[in-house]
């Protein structure tokens, strides 16, 4: 009898803490700001993973010009860094770069880390090259399917 009320109670503990995973993923959201962000699409097939949409964002290049705390010398590769959102039309553009966490306000941030940072003037621009770990997505046959339709 003690062994099923045990079976029971580890049971009752693996579905309420999957419950309380859903739970704290979906408080996150209540308080989220939908961000609509410009893309250039590719769509590779991988043998591996299958058919994926690999995107880049115009927010992904941008100038050194935007950086605001910190001088660009102190930058370094796979460094965090915050970029400050505002919404421009349809879609949402960076307006400034930081490297310290932003405090609690009203405006919308997106964590990104630096891959690559040109700081030469000649050939290269004044770029910083940001990844925010949404680049790529994993699509279904018939996605993909309609992905490679609308890019032809």
């Amino acid at each position: 009898m003690k062994r099923k009320y045990i079976v029971f109670g580890i049971i009752f503990l693996q579905l309420a803490f999957l419950a309380g995973m859903i739970i704290l993923q979906q408080a996150k959201l209540i308080n989220a700001t939908r961000v609509l962000l410009e893309t250039v699409p590719y769509d590779p097939l991988s043998i591996f993973r299958g058919h994926y949409a690999s995107l880049r964002y115009k927010i992904s290049s941008l100038p050194l010009s935007l950086l605001k705390d910190v001088d660009a010398k102190k930058l370094k590769g796979g460094q965090e860094l915050f970029v400050l959102l505002k919404k421009q039309g349809e879609f949402w553009d960076a307006q400034a770069i930081y490297t310290k966490q932003p405090r609690k306000d009203n405006n919308v941030y997106i964590r990104g880390r630096l891959q690559k940072y040109y700081r030469w003037s000649s050939p290269r621009p004044k770029i910083i090259e940001l990844e925010y770990g949404i680049e790529s997505f994993f699509l279904s046959q018939e996605s993909a399917q309609t992905v490679d339709r609308s890019n032809a």
